[in-house]
C-alpha cells in the first residue's frame, strides 16, 4: 500500500526535460516518502492539463518570488518511476 506524502520549503530547482515531463526538487529533504519515490524530486501529472498548467506557474512564480510552498503528493509515481506525482501546490 503506498501513501502520499508533503514537503513545504523553498524550490531548489524547476527542471523541464525533453520528453516533456516537469520535475521539481526542494531545497530540504522530504520524509516519509512512498516507496517509489526513492528520489527526492516530484513530478507534474500532466504538463498539458489545466492542472498541470496551474501547477507549473505557481511553482515557477513561486520560485522566482523566494516563497515557500506546500506540496502535496498523490502517493503514486506514474510519471516516472522514481519521484512522486504532484496532486496540489499551495504558495505560503
Amino acid at each position: 500500500i503506498s501513501f502520499s506524502s508533503e514537503q513545504t520549503g523553498l524550490i531548489e530547482s524547476v527542471e523541464a526535460i525533453a520528453d516533456g515531463r516537469t520535475l521539481v526538487t526542494m531545497v530540504e529533504s522530504r520524509a516519509g516518502k512512498p516507496v517509489c519515490a526513492t528520489y527526492n524530486y516530484w513530478f507534474i501529472s500532466d504538463e498539458n492539463s489545466s492542472a498541470g498548467k496551474s501547477q507549473l506557474s505557481l511553482l515557477l512564480a513561486a520560485h522566482m518570488a523566494k516563497r515557500e510552498i506546500l506540496i502535496s503528493g498523490q502517493g503514486q509515481c506514474r510519471r516516472w518511476v522514481d519521484g512522486e506525482d504532484i496532486f496540489q501546490v499551495k504558495v505560503l
